[in-house]
């Protein structure tokens, strides 16, 4: 069978695994942590869902944006928090170039990402209103787990999610692949992308 960009995600990011957010995660590699360029640059996969002020976002009405795209929810005890965070940071660096960029945490959590948690969580760490917090029925985020390679399950203690986050490119393309990340290698990736996009 023909591989297509999506299946070729999994090569791209050997040791992506599920994630237990109150456990340890599995590292791409053993080496400083970085992108993994989109084999193909493959089209993102569209999907509507609904932000922490109840507005509807369509992934395709962020053209002409930069998109970091993840999968967060509101309880994890410390891997989504931080991915929060590196996020919210990159946002804080780019200044006044901030609104050329968004960032939607698709919530694998349906039953516990209530709209108070949701809003607790962003107060919490300080989000900027460049990071969307999306949630949705149980159907529609599973749509979108399953365009993007996602699991989430929830363990005896615990749940457990792919730790994956996708860069989207102004045009609508997939270009790099996290899992996990660093602050410095989304912003090293970013500011690379933003200033060959300006030459």
């Amino acid at each position: 069978m023909r591989e297509t960009p999506w299946r070729l995600l999994a090569a791209a990011l050997v040791g992506i695994a599920l994630a237990g957010c109150g456990g340890s995660k599995i590292s791409v590699s053993d080496g400083p942590t970085k992108g993994a360029p989109a084999v193909g640059r493959p089209l993102a996969h569209d999907f509507v869902l609904r932000d922490q002020a109840d507005r509807s976002v369509r992934l395709s009405e962020e053209r002409g944006r930069w998109v970091f795209l993840t999968f967060l929810y509101t309880h994890c005890p410390n891997e989504c928090p931080l991915t929060a965070e590196r996020l919210n940071s990159v946002l804080t660096r780019l200044g006044s170039r901030r609104d050329e960029v968004r960032v939607l945490a698709v919530s694998v959590d349906p039953k516990g990402d209530t709209p108070t948690a949701v809003r607790a969580f962003i107060k919490s760490h300080h989000l900027l209103p460049q990071f969307r917090y999306l949630t949705g029925t149980r159907a529609e985020l599973e749509r979108t787990w399953v365009s993007y390679n996602v699991v989430s399950r929830l363990g005896a203690k615990e749940l457990f999610h792919t730790s994956l986050t996708v860069l989207v490119d102004p045009s609508g393309h997939v270009r790099m692949y996290y899992s996990p990340a660093s602050e410095a290698a989304e912003w090293g990736d970013l500011e690379n992308l933003l200033g060959r996009a300006r030459s």
